[in-house]
């Protein structure tokens, strides 16, 4: 991964924890329902910057003239279709 895509990511993650921790103790408390969506929408966009990295890094393999191995990702995706 490019250092810039960490940093933003860093920064992101800091800017939530910052407001998370910003909020009054009395605000409205999350339910169970509530983690369970936003974990299940944090680990969607990890899988999207997986597949995201994945394809990028294929495409410098075609571009250098490389024949790598098909990656794990590509090879799920044809099964699942």
């Amino acid at each position: 991964m490019q250092p810039i895509t960490l940093i933003t990511a860093g920064i992101a993650l800091g800017v939530l924890y910052l407001r998370y921790k910003s909020q009054p103790a009395n605000a409205r408390r999350t339910t169970t329902k509530q983690k369970f969506k936003l974990g299940k929408l944090l680990i969607s966009a990890l899988v999207a910057l997986m597949a995201i990295g994945f394809a990028m890094q294929r495409l410098g393999h075609n571009i250098d003239g490389d024949n790598p191995e098909p990656s794990m990702m590509e090879r799920v995706v044809p099964f699942l279709k």
